[in-house]
Formats: C-alpha cells, structure tokens, sequence
C-alpha cells in the first residue's frame, strides 16, 4: 500500500509513529520478511542513535533501493532513509549522496560486522571465556589476515568484472571458493576454482562492455573482499581456531552473524578506527 506513491513511501513513517522509515536489503520481495540486513541496521540505529524511533523494512535487492535513494536524494521522499552495501559504488562513480542515504563502510555490512579487530571478541563468546585467549589462536587468526592478503588478486578481478557489468565472486557459492581442511581444519583457498569462474565470467563480457584494467589496485581484503564470501572466510577461520583450542562446538551462520552484529554494535560507539567513525560520523548527520 505505502510504495505506490511517493507520498505513501513519505507517510509511512508517520503511520508507524516513527522518525524514519529505513529501508534496507533483503526479503526477497515479500512484505515484512526479515532480512540479516534488518539486524545489522537496526543493532547500528538503536546503538548510534537512540533519540530516533526508526522502523526497518527489507526491501528487496539493491536495484529497488537504489531506485528509492534516488528519491529521497531528489526530494520525492521524505521521512526516508536507505542504507546500501558499498560495493565498489565509489569506485565506479555509482555512489548516491545524501545525509539519508547510509552506505557500510566496507563493501558490504558483513565486512564491517566481520572485521578481524573482533575475531577474538566473537570466540570469547563462543567460548563463554573472559580475558586473553590461548597463543595458539594467533595462528586462526594470522591465517585469516594472510588469506586476505592472497585474495587480493582475485578481489581486484571482481573489481575489474564490476566495471564491465560482471563479477567473480557472486557467481557462485563461498564454499567453492575457501574452505577448512579436512584433517586440521585449516582454513584454504581454492584458486583452480575461483580461476574458473573468473575465466567464465571474462568470457561473458561482450566487446561492448570490455574495458581495460582499472589504474586503481585494491590493497583492503578485509574491506573489499565479497560480503558473503568474507562472512563464510570469518566462519572458517573460527571453525579452524576451536580446532586449535580442541574445543568441539558446533558453530552455525546464525550463531556467527548474532555474535558478530552485537560485537560490533558495543565497539562502534567508541572504537577508534575508521570503520567506527564513518558511522558516528554518517549516523550524527540524520536529522532529528
């Protein structure tokens, strides 16, 4: 009833009692579904902003809100806000500005959410333990930052596939792509996989649409590597430090994604890094 018009998507809010109806990822088309987005943003406005009543809607992918931001940057919507996976938006000149138009950090909020600064944090609470954890988890997590590192090349590719209407990652499931051992469990990548993949997209590209190499290289894993890809790495990399720690816990994406969200919102109000301040900084911008 309220996305019809631009007058219902502005009154939405109001019919709620709400400051702001927020829109965000997900849902799959299917009013009032849930979505991890829901979460994520939700967790985010409550934490950063308390002052404001705000009601989160899924609302589909990122095509459908793109085309809402548009509104809401031109006026047509009001009482509005959006928020956006990165992506390589700014990258590609493809970012919407607006201080209602909220965009993640990294390239998407599992990267955010995700982040290698909370690693330990996240198994301390799998754990249930307090205080520093034992030294051999230093190798779960110095081989997360390591495969961060060795899929840069392939991360730049995915950049590459961007800007000619293309991609690598989202072409398939993450579990094609790393995965644990089976003895160790430590955490590996398969590049024959993700090479094939990344030949087959290559060669959908169109004469068309081809374009050279971007002058820019990414040099950010952590920030850049495909959210859902980055979220099964970060799982992997737990899975492999419990078996480190000879721990036997069955560690699921809901268990992850609910532990990893709550880390993130406690550290964002006073963390000291650029991910924090760019959502202090992008949540004080909304009026109250």
């Amino acid at each position: 009833m309220f996305v019809r018009t631009n007058s219902g998507l502005s009154n939405r809010a109001l019919f709620t009692g709400a400051s702001y109806t927020l829109y965000v990822e997900g849902g799959g088309g299917i009013p009032g579904a849930g979505s991890s987005d829901v979460v994520f943003w939700g967790d985010l406005i409550r934490t950063l902003r308390n002052d404001l009543k705000v009601t989160v809607i899924a609302f589909g992918g990122k095509p459908e809100l793109e085309t809402m931001a548009e509104k809401v940057r031109s006026g047509a919507v009001t009482n509005t806000l959006v928020a956006l996976d990165s992506d390589f938006d700014e990258f590609l000149g493809d970012r919407i500005d607006h201080y209602c138009i909220l965009y993640t950090y990294g390239y998407s909020w599992e990267n955010d959410a995700f982040c290698p600064t909370l690693f330990d944090e996240c198994l301390r609470r799998i754990l249930k333990a307090e205080g520093a954890l034992p030294e051999v988890v230093s190798l779960a997590r110095n081989r997360l930052f390591d495969i961060l590192q060795d899929l840069l090349p392939w991360i730049n590719a995915d950049f590459w596939l961007r800007s000619m209407n293309s991609s690598l990652f989202p072409k398939a499931r993450p579990g094609r792509f790393l995965g644990n051992g089976t003895v160790t469990a430590e955490v590996v990548v398969y590049n024959k996989e993700i090479w094939k993949v990344c030949r087959a997209s290559l060669k959908s590209v169109t004469p068309a649409q081809r374009r050279p190499k971007p002058e820019l290289w990414i040099v950010s894993g952590g920030c850049f590597l495909h959210g859902h890809l980055y979220q099964h790495l970060f799982k992997s990399t737990v899975v492999y430090a419990l078996k480190l720690l000879e721990k036997k816990v069955q560690v699921s994406d809901d268990l992850i994604e609910h532990l990893s969200v709550a880390a993130f919102c406690r550290w964002v109000g006073t963390g000291e890094d650029h991910r924090s301040e760019h959502y202090r900084r992008m949540f004080a911008k909304i009026p109250a």
